[in-house]
């Protein structure tokens, strides 16, 4: 169902990632100390449409700078970020079936937000303005 790897630490908090592993709609316990806390499922493949993205980690950008994402896909996709107030997108252009998306840090240092392809619920990346 679901791969555990501890993440980091720092003091006495541990972080830990829950990787699915199983298929969809698989379900799993999550204990601590012997306590369940919450029923982890396995969800669907991302709505994304099989859009593949040069940028999946978090990411910063200086206020006021650009970053511009490569998605590929079959065919243009729709590509936006959470907080238009933290990041504006505005497409960039196509070569071949790679599709560029600006994103221009509009935001305060320290705002974060999600970057969303084919209004998937989950973000493809997240990114800080600096």
């Amino acid at each position: 169902m679901f791969k555990v790897e501890l993440a980091s630490s720092s003091g006495n908090d541990y972080y830990f990632k829950l990787i699915a592993i199983g298929a969809p709609g698989a379900q799993a316990g999550i204990y601590v100390n012997g306590q369940k806390l919450l029923v982890a499922t396995v969800g669907a493949q991302a709505s994304d449409g099989g859009v593949k993205s040069d940028t999946t980690a978090p990411f910063k950008v200086k206020a006021g700078k650009d970053y511009t994402f490569k998605l590929t896909a079959k065919s243009k996709p729709s590509f936006v970020c959470g907080n238009g107030s933290v990041f504006t997108v505005t497409f960039a252009g196509q070569k071949g079936s790679d599709y560029f998306f600006k994103a221009k840090a509009v935001g305060k240092a320290g705002s974060c937000a999600g970057f969303y392809i084919n209004g998937s619920k989950t973000p493809c990346t997240t990114a800080t303005v600096a």
